[in-house]
């Protein structure tokens, strides 16, 4: 049995990817999240808007063991711009759920993630490849995400073996993205159980990328496609 740690368990992607997991038999799957998810073996809670660093040490000290993946499904979307009131308080949320979620996830893999494990974060595309002044708060805590991701594959505070990958979706098809977006196009969205099947692919070992990969996830009739920027 395989151990799955999830930091963003109970969310639309944490859910798709412990129902992916799960069907498989051969994982035991731990959630660190705000709220429960029922259907994992372990819930770790935490409390958002308390300082992070003495709950992971908390965590670490008394409930964490070694990991054969950690994934990040942690987020959120917010707009705003850096004109206006909105965009100011987007950035505080957006740190809270983006970017210190990644950096919980980066700080617990360094101590937890067995040799030759696989360690994911959950990056944005539009962040990676172009300005979003329409949503700066958002933009500005993904692309601290990404710099949380390079910075682990550089495998200094890993094992030398370890694989780190970042995914990068435009827009996952989500509840809460539908009733944010409700006059999108939603058949240009990545399907949530799609992008779980991809990371349960990875984590058993089969067509892994390389270390540092990020990885762009196209929707193309209805398939997720990757696409290594």
């Amino acid at each position: 049995m395989k151990n799955l740690l999830l930091i963003g368990g109970n969310g639309a992607l944490g859910k798709a990817v412990v129902n992916a997991f799960k069907a498989t038999g051969a994982w035991r799957i731990s959630n660190i999240d705000v709220t429960h998810n029922d259907d994992v073996d372990e819930n770790y809670l935490i409390d958002g808007n308390s300082s992070i660093g003495p709950q992971v040490r908390t965590l670490r000290e008394e409930h964490l063991e070694t990991y054969d993946s950690i994934i990040c499904t942690a987020g959120g979307w917010a707009g705003g711009s850096i004109k206006d009131e909105e965009g100011l308080e987007s950035f505080d949320i957006m740190h809270k759920v983006c970017t210190m979620s990644a950096l919980m996830t980066g700080h617990i893999a360094s101590h937890h993630l067995a040799p030759s494990g696989l360690l994911v974060f959950t990056g944005a595309k539009v962040a990676f490849t172009e300005p979003a002044p329409g949503m700066i708060g958002y933009h500005v805590a993904k692309t601290a995400t990404h710099a949380i991701a390079q910075n682990m594959a550089t495998l200094d505070d890993l094992h030398d073996d370890n694989v780190v990958l970042t995914i990068l979706p435009e827009t996952l098809d989500t509840p809460g993205n539908r009733e944010a977006m409700p006059d999108a196009d939603y058949s240009t969205w990545a399907d949530c159980d799609q992008v779980a099947s991809l990371l349960k692919m990875w984590a058993n070992e089969e067509n892994v990328p390389k270390n540092g990969s990020f990885v762009a996830l196209e929707v193309s009739e209805g398939s997720v496609c990757t696409k290594f920027l």
